[in-house]
């Protein structure tokens, strides 16, 4: 075996320990298993991994005590990771609630003695420009990525290039050739969820709310069509309405509409807590009372104290925070060289039924509220 092999047999070996050591799968003062056990599980010879654990010592990653073993260092780095996100909703520091339960939820998920987690965010179509050397320069080996829709498959492949490991948050059609396990809140099934409830309660008269540039909005219309269907409601265009949407910026004026009609709608389903602040304030102008007047729902809402009426709608809270503490322990795991065992975990969404949307029948309705 010439030296050149050696030294590059050496140099894995240090490397895969470290990787350990950074996912923490070792933390600081722990006992690093045997020469020979590290041998056997990266398959190669044991003086190779005491070669490799030398050179650790040397940068004072580990420290080796005489007929004791091998420790990781009390100043070993730590786990470095990066929630990045589209630029939009990352404005003057001030991150959007629903990625601020999201953060949360990673921050309970790792130990933070040992790891750390900060926030990038991109532009549209300069993912790896705004985000990508960034990582490399600072030697983060993993990402949470929440893809906007112009993330194409091109723009991840110099992040796989580069060994950063990659969990999605957000579903994404573009990516999903390339098998990047996603942690997704099911939003069609929230959507089912709303509309089933609605129609209980009596309405027909329905207008649902959504923003085009949403990376489910198809899948989520052909759901809701379906629930509409099961009612007897053949004419779904009557209810669909499409908020333009281009780059994270949202008119909800379109939503002028629901009022311009001879008569109002019973009920008005919208996407987020975004939409329902705008519905809320044309009904103050305009008079109409929620929801004796005009019922609301929402899918999302992050922001439920700025509502005037309780809004029904899912807890975000809890999913975000549950989101995040998934989206981290499986970056840890492929961090650790594991494999997780599914590609998709969908994490189920209660829709949580507040005042804000009322029944047809008004004794019903009472029975409904809070």
């Amino acid at each position: 075996m010439s030296m050149g092999t050696a030294k590059l047999k050496s140099s894995r070996a240090s490397d895969e320990i470290l990787t350990w050591i950074r996912s923490g799968r070792f933390t600081p003062g722990e006992r690093l298993p045997s020469e020979r056990a590290m041998a056997e599980e990266l398959q190669i010879n044991h003086l190779t991994v005491r070669r490799g654990l030398a050179a650790l010592a040397s940068r004072g990653v580990i420290e080796k005590r005489p007929n004791v073993g091998n420790f990781v260092s009390a100043s070993a780095p730590t786990v470095e990771m990066a929630l990045v996100l589209p630029r939009f909703v990352v404005k003057g520091g001030a991150l959007h609630p629903v990625y601020g339960q999201l953060m949360a939820g990673i921050q309970s998920g790792i130990d933070q003695r040992t790891s750390s987690t900060t926030i990038l965010s991109y532009r549209p179509g300069h993912l790896w420009e705004d985000v990508g050397e960034l990582l490399v320069s600072r030697r983060i080996r993993g990402i949470i990525l929440a893809p906007g829709s112009d993330v194409q498959i091109e723009h991840i492949t110099p992040f796989q290039r580069a060994g950063i490991e990659i969990v999605l948050i957000k579903p994404s059609i573009n990516l999903a050739s390339l098998g990047l396990t996603t942690v997704i809140l099911d939003m069609p099934g929230a959507w089912a969820q709303l509309m089933e409830g609605a129609l209980s309660r009596g309405h027909r008269d329905i207008v649902v709310v959504q923003h085009g540039e949403y990376t489910l909005h198809d899948f989520d219309s052909q759901i809701i069509k379906s629930v509409l269907a099961r009612y007897g409601i053949k004419n779904p265009a009557k209810v669909m309405l499409d908020i333009p949407s281009s780059s994270g910026q949202i008119d909800p004026s379109v939503m002028e509409r629901v009022f311009a009609g001879k008569t109002l709608p019973t009920a008005v389903l919208v996407q987020d807590e975004y939409q329902a602040s705008a519905l809320f304030r044309m009904c103050y102008e305009r008079n109409v009372r929620v929801p004796d007047d005009l019922s609301v729902g929402a899918v999302f809402d992050s922001t439920p104290h700025l509502h005037p009426v309780p809004l029904t709608a899912v807890d975000t809270t809890r999913i975000g925070r549950e989101q995040g503490r998934l989206a981290v322990a499986i970056l840890m795991k492929l961090l650790a060289a594991e494999k997780p065992i599914e590609s998709e975990i969908r994490i189920r969404c209660e829709i949580q039924w507040r005042s804000s949307m009322g029944s047809l029948d008004s004794t019903s309705r009472a029975e409904n509220e809070p």
